[in-house]
């Protein structure tokens, strides 16, 4: 597994000094959530995270807002040897949790956060919960998961989440009608981190990186249009996205 800076490094993201020392040290006692504007390389840098922390070992979903507590946690299915009777599946998060494999949802504000997280807040505040699901047909026992998943092996129908075990989310914080649903009860189970727009000096470099790679191509008209519109703050003669206040990262 390489060093964080140099695997971020490897994927040519531009960030601000600091930013990986506050992700690094955020992963030491919290799950993360990377926040910023499309473009800004929230997704490639959670995979550049997760690569450096945990190599090639690790889940990364999309989130949806057909997504429940059921997807989330876990519910009853069809039992795949007998289709007539229900046992409890784990959901994304606590089947990860149950793997040791660190989990990266992207664009997790696409989801109606309270509604399939709500289980999940409880757990993440340090309590265990008891799912209204038996383990398997018959059971008299209810499934139970813990905050803090105790050392070795389990009893048949309970779960934890290992003390070590992380998240890390990606929202697009252009989403103002998701960004709305989101409940401070959520917000404060994660550590937050703010992923910017380079400031308008790097971009111009990002450019002129771009348009270097466009071997024996002529396009001095293309990238002064690039440039209008993604790295200058203000114009006289039109609105840029800075200026408009809508930034984009160079990933679009």
């Amino acid at each position: 597994v390489r060093d964080l800076q140099d695997e971020v490094e490897a994927t040519r993201l531009v960030l601000p000094p600091g930013l990986l020392a506050r992700i690094g040290a955020a992963l030491t006692h919290s799950h993360i959530r990377l926040l910023g504007p499309p473009g800004t390389g929230k997704s490639t840098l959670a995979r550049a995270v997760l690569q450096a922390r945990v190599g090639d070992d690790y889940g990364f979903t999309v989130g949806t807002a057909q997504w429940t507590g059921e997807d989330i946690i876990g519910g009853p299915v069809p039992d795949p040897l007998n289709p007539h009777t229900l046992v409890f599946r784990p959901g994304i998060v606590l089947a990860a949790a149950e793997a040791g494999k660190w989990l990266a949802i992207d664009e997790i504000n696409r989801a109606d956060i309270d509604a399939a997280f709500g289980e999940l807040f409880g757990l993440l505040a340090g309590f265990s919960i008891e799912s209204p699901y038996s383990p398997h047909p018959g059971s008299d026992r209810r499934v139970y998961i813990h905050a803090e998943r105790p050392a070795g092996d389990l009893p048949d129908g309970e779960y934890g989440l290992p003390p070590d075990w992380r998240m890390i989310a990606t929202m697009n914080s252009w989403d103002k009608a998701s960004l709305s649903r989101v409940s401070f009860a959520f917000s404060r189970r994660w550590c937050t981190i703010y992923v910017p727009v380079p400031p308008p000096s790097q971009y111009a470099a990002i450019l002129d990186d771009m348009f270097a790679s466009l071997s024996g191509t002529s396009t001095p008209e293309a990238r002064a249009a690039l440039a209008r519109l993604f790295v200058t703050a203000e114009s006289d003669d039109a609105p840029t996205l800075r200026s408009l206040g809508f930034a984009m990262g160079a990933g679009v």
